[in-house]
């Protein structure tokens, strides 16, 4: 009896919480299965669902080696063949067919999948594999929006504390940038995608932040015959250390660095991550609402209850704008652009209210 050994992967995808999964269909073959092939020398076996995948699919994937199971059939008398099989996402969703050996490729809903495949074996192979999908997903989906309120509530509570303004910074720059970070990589996320624009994008962008810096400034001219501005730079210094001594340095690091860790955190890491479990709107309602509300902190105190109000509804509708530009455009490079000269018109009327210009 000959002995033969392949690999393969059951891969799935998530969108807006509906999960689609990976069928090929053989050359000269009527039936639809999964991605698999032979182990080739000193290849693991997830080192063969990987390359079987890609090779045939053009896709990438972020492999759960603790997920598996096999199946034992002989494809021809004499020949005993062992498939073992390992559960996977997609990193990337679209294919590429690999023309000399596949014919078809498709994105099946979950609930049609049994009814395509012909065999019982890949039928019980994905039963086996996805028996538990859901809810180790949902348990990861809490983890992460337990994650998301503590990062929160951390940052927020640094606006309460006799820090510097330095170290509020920098701590901050650990919790919104190197905890995702970290997160992301121990459950092998992907989010390069965000940081990639064509550039006539960027140019247009940067045409729309010009407009927001000139509007927002003049806006500042507009209403500060109306409202009072003389406790801001005692309420800086109070809450956020912030004088009139080191603020051109906070002028400059608020617009090119705080603006993009936002941008990353808010609609980065929080909006792309939950559009995979919910629907777009309702994602972008949820992050603009954490947006507006992370700034209360920030705000207290600047001026009359009513500014303040008005301010949040401001930064409420701003987190819904940005959202679904990020969400449109699958980049935080647009949005950082807009926040950007927003926050530079913003340091531009701090200034002027500190008397440094």
């Amino acid at each position: 009896m000959i002995e033969e050994q392949s690999c393969g992967s059951v891969v799935y995808k998530v969108i807006e919480g509906q999960y689609q999964f990976l069928l090929i269909k053989q050359k000269n073959s009527k039936h639809y299965g999964f991605p698999k092939g032979h182990v080739e020398a000193d290849e693991t076996k997830e080192e063969t669902a990987i390359r079987e995948v890609y090779e045939e699919t053009g896709i990438q994937i972020n492999l759960f080696s603790h997920v598996q199971t096999y199946v034992h059939y002989e494809p021809k008398k004499g020949v005993n063949k062992r498939v073992d099989y390992f559960l996977s996402e997609a990193i990337n969703s679209d294919f590429t067919i690999q023309e000399s050996e596949v014919e078809e490729i498709l994105w099946v809903d979950k609930k049609d999948v049994i009814g395509l495949l012909t065999y019982e074996n890949d039928q019980e192979v994905f039963l086996e594999l996805t028996k538990n999908l859901e809810r180790n997903n949902k348990k990861t989906l809490l983890s992460f929006g337990v994650l998301t309120l503590i990062i929160l509530s951390f940052v927020t509570l640094t606006d309460y504390f006799n820090w510097g303004y330095w170290y509020k910074a920098s701590f901050k720059l650990i919790l919104f940038i190197f905890i995702p970070y970290l997160y992301l990589k121990i459950y092998k996320l992907d989010f390069s995608s965000l940081f990639k624009v064509n550039k006539k994008e960027i140019y247009r962008f940067i045409l729309y932040g010009i407009f927001i810096y000139v509007i927002t400034l003049l806006g500042y001219f507009i209403v500060r015959n109306w409202i009072d501005f003389q406790n801001i730079p005692e309420t800086l210094e109070k809450t956020l250390g912030i004088t009139r001594e080191n603020f051109i340095y906070v002028a400059i690091y608020i617009p090119v660095v705080n603006a993009l860790i936002e941008e990353f955190f808010f609609r980065g890491f929080i909006l792309k991550y939950f559009q995979r479990y919910f629907k777009s709107q309702t994602v972008i309602l949820i992050t603009a609402t954490l947006f507006a509300l992370y700034h209360v902190a920030i705000i207290a105190g600047w001026s009359s209850p009513l500014v303040i109000v008005l301010a949040i509804i401001g930064l409420f509708i701003v987190g819904i704008l940005f959202g679904y530009i990020a969400h449109k455009k699958k980049s935080i490079i647009p949005t950082y652009i807009l926040h950007f000269a927003a926050n530079l018109a913003i340091n531009t009327a701090a200034l002027i209210i500190l008397g440094i210009v």
